[in-house]
C-alpha cells in the first residue's frame, strides 16, 4: 500500500491531458480497496472530439508511411513490454488483484501478440489466431475494450489498426486505468506520430455517442459483454458503411463422459471456472460422483492475500452485486439448486470484491445459457442421460467458442459434433492424451 496516488491522463495528439470534466474515478485495489492506487480524468463529449479530430488530422501521414516502418514502431512496444516486465507485472497485480506470475503472463501475451503481428505483417509468418481478420486502411477506428482482458486484446487491436495504416481512438475500462495508461505510455516511447493513438477515460454511457456515431470514425472494434455488444451493434446499425468488429468473452463448456478421468475432469472444471468455463453436460452414469469430486476442489478455494491470491477479486464492488442479482434470477425456479458458494466473502469496502466460488446443478437449458453468458466464479453442471439428447441441447445454445470433452475415446466422439457451430474441441486437458482441434479440421 501506498500513500502516492497516481494520476491516469488521456493522451491525444502525443499530449497527456485532463479532460474537460476536471472530475476523477479513482481507482482502487479490488483485493485490498485500502490500497488507493490512483485516479483516471473523467473525459466529457468534448474529449472524445478533440481524441476523435487528432486521429482524423494524423490519419494521412500515419498511412502514408510505409508498412515496415508502422510495424517497427509494434515491434518496439513489443520489446518495451518485455523488457519491463517486472516493474509493470507489480503494476498489474494492483490494479486486478491477480496473481503476480497472472500479470506477467498478461503481458508477455501482449507482447507476443504484437511479435506476431509483425511477423505477419513482414510475410515471415502466415496467418494465425493472433491475427485478425483483415480491415485494410480506413481511416480512424474507434477501440472500446473491457475490465475482462484489459491488456492482450486492446494491445492486439490497437497494433492490427496501426499496421494497417488506421490511427486509433481508446476508450478503455475506467477500472483498469493502469494497463491503458501502460501500454499507451509504451507506444509513445517508441516515437509513434501524435495523433496515431489516442486514449480517452471515462463513462462509456457518455462518450459513446461520439465515439461511435462521428462521421470521422470509419471502424469501430468493442471488446465486452454480450449486452453491451448488442447496444453497440445496434448503434452502429445507423451507419451500414461503418466496419464493426464485436467480440465477447469466449463462451465455453466441458462435457464429461462415462469412461472420463473423474477426477482430472473436477480439477480443470474447477480451476476453468474462475475463467469463462461456466457449464459442463456431465453423464447421469457419473453425475454423482463427479459432483462430489467437483465440490471438494471448489470449496478448497481460499480468499486470496498478498502477492499470490488462490481466489482472485472480481473488478469492483458492482460486479459482486450484478453475480448476487444474477445468482438470484437463477435460483428462484426450483429447477436450479445451489451445491455450494453463493454469497459475497467478507465486507463490502473493507475486505475486497471477493465472491465465493459458486456450483449450482440446474434442470433448464434457460439456466445453461444463462451462466454461459456470465462472468464471476458461477459454474453449472447437467446431467446427461444420452449424447445424442445432450447435443441436442448444446446445438440449442448457439456459438460456443470451446467445448472440452473428458473421454477415454475422443475419437468415437467425432460424428457427434461435425454440425456444431464451435471453434474449437479440446480433450482431456491435464492428461498426456491432451489435445486440441479447430471444428473444420473434424469436418
Amino acid at each position: 500500500m501506498t500513500d502516492h496516488l497516481e494520476v491516469y491522463l488521456n493522451f491525444m495528439h502525443g499530449q497527456w491531458k485532463p479532460g474537460t470534466t476536471g472530475q476523477w474515478d479513482e481507482k482502487r485495489g479490488p483485493a485490498k480497496p485500502a490500497d488507493r492506487i490512483g485516479k483516471s480524468t473523467r473525459s466529457s463529449v468534448t474529449d472524445a472530439e478533440r481524441a476523435i479530430e487528432s486521429a482524423h488530422s494524423t490519419q494521412r501521414e500515419w498511412r502514408q508511411l510505409a508498412p515496415l516502418a508502422r510495424a517497427a514502431f509494434v515491434q518496439k512496444t513489443a520489446n518495451l513490454l518485455k523488457a519491463k516486465v517486472d516493474l509493470n507485472a507489480k503494476n498489474l497485480q494492483r490494479e486486478q488483484g491477480c496473481p503476480l506470475a497472472a500479470a506477467k503472463q498478461q503481458i508477455l501475451a501482449a507482447a507476443a501478440a504484437l511479435e506476431d503481428l509483425v511477423a505477419h505483417a513482414r510475410l515471415e509468418r502466415p496467418s494465425s489466431p493472433t491475427v485478425l481478420p483483415t480491415r485494410g486502411t480506413l481511416g480512424v477506428i474507434t477501440l472500446i475494450s473491457s475490465i475482462s482482458d484489459p491488456l492482450v486484446t486492446p494491445a492486439r487491436e490497437i497494433a492490427s489498426a496501426l499496421l494497417e495504416g488506421n490511427t486509433v481512438v481508446w476508450k478503455p475500462s475506467s477500472l483498469a486505468p493502469v494497463s491503458a495508461h501502460l501500454l499507451t505510455r509504451l507506444f509513445e516511447e517508441t516515437g509513434l506520430p501524435g495523433g496515431a493513438l489516442n486514449l480517452v477515460f471515462g463513462p462509456g454511457a457518455t462518450l459513446a455517442g461520439s465515439l461511435l456515431s462521428d462521421l470521422r470514425i470509419a471502424g469501430v472494434s468493442f471488446y465486452g459483454t454480450t449486452e453491451n455488444a448488442t447496444r453497440v451493434s445496434t448503434t452502429c446499425a445507423a451507419r451500414p458503411r461503418l466496419r464493426l468488429r464485436v467480440n465477447t468473452p469466449p463462451r465455453r463448456m466441458a462435457w464429461i463422459h462415462a469412461d472420463a478421468d473423474l477426477k482430472n475432469a473436477a480439477e480443470y472444471c474447477a480451476r476453468e471456472m474462475l475463467g469463462s468455463l461456466k457449464m459442463a453436460w456431465v453423464d447421469a452414469n457419473v453425475l454423482g460422483e463427479f459432483r462430489n469430486l467437483l465440490l471438494d476442489q471448489v470449496r478448497s478455494y481460499k480468499t486470496g492475500e498478498g502477492s499470490h491470491p488462490e481466489l482472485p477479486p472480481m473488478p469492483s464492488d458492482r460486479s459482486v452485486q450484478r453475480t448476487q442479482e444474477l445468482l438470484q434470477l437463477l435460483l428462484t425456479p426450483p429447477s436450479t439448486q445451489l451445491l455450494c458458494g453463493g454469497e459475497r466473502i467478507g465486507v463490502s469496502g473493507e475486505t475486497g470484491s471477493f465472491f465465493a466460488p459458486t456450483l449450482l446443478e440446474t434442470q433448464t437449458l434457460e439456466a445453461a445459457a444463462v451462466l454461459l453468458e456470465s462472468s464471476g466464479p458461477l459454474f453449472g453442471i447437467r446431467s446427461s442421460s444420452a449424447p445424442e439428447a445432450a447435443l441436442a441441447e448444446v446445438s440449442r445454445l448457439g456459438r460456443l467458442d470451446e467445448v472440452v470433452h473428458f473421454s477415454s475415446h475422443p475419437e468415437a466422439l467425432r460424428p457427434l459434433w461435425a454440425g456444431l457451430t464451435t471453434e474449437r474441441l479440446s480433450f482431456n486437458p491435464g492428461l498426456e492424451s491432451t489435445r486440441e482441434v479447430t471444428i473444420n479440421a473434424w469436418r
